[in-house]
């Protein structure tokens, strides 16, 4: 964390929410929580979020607090699907319905063979009970196939997830 934020722009740093009560309450739950979890990961995303929160134009204009809770909820696999669904969602060829790209359970077979439909199929109801892809109904004669697209918050747990 110490790197992150010695590579923050000084004129960028809002000192007043670092000298804010808010901040204080971030970070002690950042620290709780790193201190919680054996994952390298979790850690470096809860130091990101927190060093997110420093710089005064911080883009997501969310509570950092609930990044972190969506976060903290997160299993090691769940971060893994999520790398995968980011890894698939960047390929040219991702399905795509209107505007928006979808995937499905068996998307995933055009990047790694090393997850199993299991592990895939789980992942993706854990990641859709904290609403991080919502279902996508696709109708396909005869039958309905169920797809799963992004949500706004999806994009911002990826953004600290991949850094």
């Amino acid at each position: 964390m110490e790197e992150q934020i010695k590579s923050i722009e000084e004129n960028k740093l809002d000192y007043k929410y670092l000298e804010s009560e808010e901040f204080y309450d971030l970070f002690l739950q950042s620290s709780n929580l790193a201190v919680r979890t054996r994952l390298k990961e979790k850690i470096k995303v809860y130091a990101g979020i927190l060093t997110s929160s420093l710089i005064s134009d911080f883009k997501h204009n969310l509570n950092a607090e609930d990044v972190l809770n969506i976060i903290e909820g997160l299993t090691e696999n769940d971060i893994k699907l999520i790398k995968l669904i980011s890894e698939y969602l960047e390929l040219e060829d991702a399905d795509t319905i209107n505007t928006d790209k979808v995937f499905g359970a068996s998307s995933f077979s055009k990047i790694s063979e090393d997850y199993t439909d299991e592990f895939i199929l789980f992942g993706l109801l854990r990641l859709l009970k904290s609403s991080l892809i919502i279902k996508h109904h696709v109708k396909s004669a005869p039958l309905e196939r169920l797809s799963f697209a992004t949500t706004p918050m999806f994009d911002i747990v990826k953004e600290f997830i991949i850094k």
